[in-house]
C-alpha cells in the first residue's frame, strides 16, 4: 500500500465559524487496502449464491401472487393481503440490488474520464437517491476543468458515490464537502493522482476510525457497512493506497492516492 504525506486539512468549523476541533488532533488512520479488498471477495462470493437462491424465490413469489390475484371469487380481503406480500417482495428485490453498488466490476472497462463531470454526475445521483439528506450540504468541487484519468467507469464511480454518501450521512443538519483532484503526472503508461474528500461532519473518534475497514461494521444504523471496503477493492485494483483522518465532532478526510501500477 502507498503511503502518503500528511493531509492538509482545511480548518473545520461550526456553524457560529469558530472552529469546532484543531486540525492536529484528528488521528491518521491507513487502510490496508489489499486486507479490505480480500475481505470484501470474500464476502461477496457468498452473497453471490445467497442473493441467487432469494431472487429465484422472489420470482415464484411474484409469479404465484400474480397467479392468485387473476383468481375468480379472490375476496377484496385476498387481494389485499397479495397486494401487500407484492410490495414486500419489491422492497426485498430492492434490498438485494443495494447489495449491487458495493461489488467491483466483473470486467473491468477502462476509459477516459473526466472527473469534474464524473464528480457532478455522481453527486445528481446521490441527490436523487437520497433526496432530503443532501439539502443544506455545499459540495466544493477543487478540479481543472480539463483534468481527466483512464480507468473503469463503473468501479471509479462506485468508489466516488460511496465516498460521498458516506460524508452526506456524517452531516445530519448540513454542512460542506470539499472534493480535490490533483493529477501529479505519469511514469511511462502509469498515471500518478490524488483524490481527497473532506466533511466537515460527525468525524469518527479512535475507536471507529480503527474499525473504518472492518467489513460489515457501520457506526450509522440499518446501514450495511462496506461502503470502505468497495473504496478498498477499487483501490487495490487500480494500485492506490487510502489514508484517512478523522475525529470526533471534527469530521473526516478520505485519500485516496494513486502513484504506482
Amino acid at each position: 500500500m502507498s503511503q502518503t504525506q500528511e493531509i492538509p486539512l482545511a480548518e473545520l468549523r461550526d456553524e457560529a465559524g469558530s472552529v469546532r476541533q484543531p486540525c492536529s488532533d484528528l488521528k491518521d488512520y491507513h487502510l490496508n487496502s489489499a486486507d479490505a479488498a480480500e475481505k470484501l471477495n470474500d464476502l461477496d462470493r457468498l452473497l453471490s449464491i445467497v442473493i441467487h437462491q432469494i431472487r429465484n424465490h422472489c420470482m415464484s413469489i411474484k409469479g404465484y401472487t400474480s397467479i392468485l390475484n387473476h383468481e375468480e371469487g379472490m375476496s377484496e380481503r385476498g387481494q389485499k393481503w397479495l397486494s401487500k406480500i407484492s410490495r414486500g417482495i419489491v422492497s426485498l428485490e430492492n434490498f438485494l440490488a443495494d447489495f449491487e453498488k458495493y461489488r467491483p466490476s466483473r470486467v473491468q472497462n477502462r476509459q477516459n474520464i473526466k472527473i469534474k463531470h464524473m464528480v457532478r454526475h455522481v453527486w445528481s445521483l446521490l441527490e436523487n437517491i437520497l433526496g432530503g439528506e443532501t439539502e443544506g450540504i455545499e459540495l466544493e468541487i477543487d478540479v481543472e476543468e480539463e483534468a481527466h484519468i483512464i480507468t473503469d467507469r463503473s468501479d471509479f464511480v462506485k468508489m466516488l458515490y460511496q465516498l460521498m454518501k458516506n460524508s452526506i450521512e456524517s452531516m445530519e443538519t448540513g454542512g460542506k464537502i470539499n472534493l480535490e483532484f490533483k493529477y501529479l503526472g505519469d511514469e511511462g503508461e502509469t498515471e500518478r493522482w490524488m483524490l481527497e474528500i473532506r466533511d466537515n461532519g460527525c468525524g469518527m473518534n479512535e475507536q471507529e476510525l480503527k474499525r473504518a475497514g472492518e467489513i460489515l461494521h457501520s457506526v450509522k444504523q440499518s446501514h450495511i457497512g462496506c461502503g470502505l471496503n468497495l473504496v478498498s477493492a477499487v483501490a487495490e485494483r487500480i494500485g492506490a493506497g487510502i489514508e484517512i483522518k478523522s475525529a470526533g465532532g471534527a469530521g473526516t478526510a478520505v485519500r485516496i492516492l494513486k502513484n504506482n501500477d
